[in-house]
């Protein structure tokens, strides 16, 4: 049962992303990208508000540790990393865009490695194996020199 819960919170999250990139995609070119980003966390915090309070969320009493890692994934995923597939959409296909957030989980493992003396199981690098599979795969065609480069330009 759990599971399924789990699978669902999955399922509505991928829902979440593509509406988020497909406005994104239309909004981004219209907007500075401060403005756009400023927007868009600024909608994600009046979101996690009502939540918090909802279910309700305890938000202090965690070990230091728990808050530098909390402050790791603010500047380091989200600034760098979701802030980055933020300013390319006016640049690139959002198909582009929405295939490489494949590369999330793939990161996540090495980092886990590398910086928390995280081991993996062999399922966990076969199936990080098929992510930088299907990823390579699904990219192939953007590395393909092309003679028509209005696909750079904004809008």
């Amino acid at each position: 049962h759990r599971h399924l819960m789990g699978d669902g919170l999955v399922a509505l999250g991928a829902f979440f992303i593509i509406g988020f990139l497909s406005v994104g995609k239309n909004l981004r070119p219209k907007l500075s990208f401060s403005a756009f980003m400023t927007l868009a966390y600024g909608g994600a915090g009046l979101w996690a508000v009502p939540l918090v309070i909802l279910f309700r969320v305890p938000l202090t009493d965690y070990p230091a540790a728990s808050y530098g890692w909390l402050l790791g994934i603010i500047f380091i995923t989200t600034g760098i990393g979701h802030a980055a597939l933020n300013y390319v959409l006016p640049y690139v296909r959002l198909y582009t865009v929405n295939l490489s957030t494949v590369a999330e989980p793939i990161i996540a493992i090495v980092a886990a490695i590398w910086f928390m003396d995280e081991t993996v199981t062999i399922a966990e690098v076969i199936g990080g194996g098929f992510l930088t599979a299907a990823l390579l795969f699904g990219l192939r065609d953007e590395w393909q020199p092309r003679e028509d480069l209005t696909h750079l330009e904004p809008g």
